[in-house]
């Protein structure tokens, strides 16, 4: 079996019908490093709870490094709308100048305003500035809940957890997600089981695996899978040894999950197998006609 039907039956076994049930944030704002920012609390608040659906928060600055290498013509914004494609809501923390920006822009985007919620210091209200009689008053005419005031010096993460949970609520009964491949989100547990079968692997080859599979074009392939591995570094679920991907232990375990949590797990296990033996058989066939020669 070549590395192009391995994508292929991948997509067709395990990702087509995968059913996600995480509802995916991006979480924008301050920089985390600043020890005063309430955005590390307010993620690691969002992913602890589990409701009906659990949260998977990404903090988006940290996938635009990828994305800005492989196509340095496009700009931010631009990008930040493809990923907007990828994510049920984008929460802004109106806590830094750049953040003030990029609610700025964002608030003026027909494409990224349906999934935007704006948390923004209460000691602001009723101001005459710049930020209130413009984004937030421009986000206010949106929906109800697009605006959250918080005291950002005396914060209740647990509440402003809950308000934004209930602002997001909303916003995923209105709008969606890409649900093909050329999302990264998505794109996550294809390259998980990717790496399961066929580690260790490049760059390049898991593009193509991406390729194969008919649901992203061969240029945006690269930066799909840039981006996707990029998220799965951040968690630990992947490791880069020279150039070649491997799944570490945290990796194999949420895929071990993913798998026990389906009612197709078995069908994923025979897949993954048949695969793997596959990769084996035509390696050793390799081996063989090398020696025979």
């Amino acid at each position: 079996m070549t590395l192009a039907n391995i994508g292929k039956a991948i997509a067709a076994g395990f990702t087509k019908d995968l059913e996600v049930s995480a509802v995916t944030v991006f979480l924008a704002g301050g920089s985390t490093e600043r020890g005063s920012s309430i955005r590390p609390q307010l993620r690691q608040e969002l992913r602890g709870r589990r409701y009906v659906r659990g949260y998977d928060v990404l903090y988006p600055e940290g996938l635009f490094d990828e994305l800005m290498g492989s196509e340095p013509n496009r700009d931010l914004l631009s990008l930040e709308n493809m990923l907007a494609d990828s994510a049920h809501a984008i929460i802004i923390i109106v806590e830094s100048p750049g953040a003030i920006a990029e609610l700025g822009a964002f608030a003026n985007s027909e494409k990224l305003r349906p999934k935007l919620v704006a948390v923004v210091d209460k000691k602001y209200r009723g101001h005459k500035s710049f930020i209130m009689l413009g984004p937030v008053a421009q986000l206010r005419n949106v929906r109800r809940g697009a605006v959250i005031m918080h005291d950002f010096r005396n914060p209740d993460i647990s509440k402003l957890g809950e308000d934004v949970r209930r602002s997001v609520k909303v916003i995923v009964k209105d709008t969606s997600v890409e649900a093909n491949l050329s999302n990264p989100i998505r794109a996550q547990y294809f390259l998980l089981a990717s790496l399961f079968v066929a580690e260790p692997i490049e760059l390049a080859s898991l593009a193509g695996l991406l390729t194969a599979t008919g649901e992203c074009e061969s240029k945006p392939a690269s930066v799909v899978a840039a981006t996707a591995l990029n998220i799965l570094l951040r968690q630990g679920e992947v490791t880069l040894e020279e150039t070649r991907y491997r799944l570490t232990p945290r990796g194999l375990q949420r895929l071990n999950d993913i798998i026990k949590g389906s009612k197709d797990g078995r069908s994923f296990v025979k897949l993954f197998d048949k695969c793997r033996v596959d990769i084996l058989n035509t390696a050793r066939s390799k081996s063989q006609r090398l020696i025979k020669g």
